[in-house]
């Protein structure tokens, strides 16, 4: 199942899917204001975007035993241009910090040649702990 406010988001990965012979639930839906069911997915990922908020409703609806895969710009992308809010950037280390109480498999934070001028993001692949 596949998560976003924007038609246009939706839309792509519905072609992706379809284009690698996938099938996908695309879902219309607020992050600000969605409420993710509890133990539910065996992954969740979560790419370029950052809404704090959101952090403990991610751990809520994985399953024990399930995985996050988080990538998102560093606070260092202000350097580049592109996303200059702070609101939207991560601190060094803070995503490792809120997924401190999963088992963190991989964590990178480095400028990735995205574009001419690269970006700045930090990564990581992380599970739920079984009960």
């Amino acid at each position: 199942m596949a998560i976003d406010i924007s038609p246009v988001a939706r839309e792509m990965a519905r072609r992706t899917a379809q284009e690698k012979c996938l099938a996908i639930d695309c879902q219309e839906a607020d992050l600000e204001r969605i409420e993710l069911p509890k133990e539910y997915y065996d992954l969740v990922v979560n790419l370029n975007y950052l809404q704090r908020s959101l952090v403990p409703q991610i751990k809520k609806t994985l399953k024990p035993g399930g995985w996050v895969i988080f990538e998102t710009y560093l606070m260092d992308q202000s350097q580049v241009g592109g996303l200059i809010n702070p609101d939207y950037l991560l601190r060094h280390n803070e995503l490792l910090d809120l997924f401190r109480d999963f088992r963190v498999l991989y964590y990178h934070e480095e400028k990735f040649a995205q574009s001419r001028e690269g970006a700045f993001r930090a990564a990581l692949l992380a599970q739920k702990s079984q009960p």
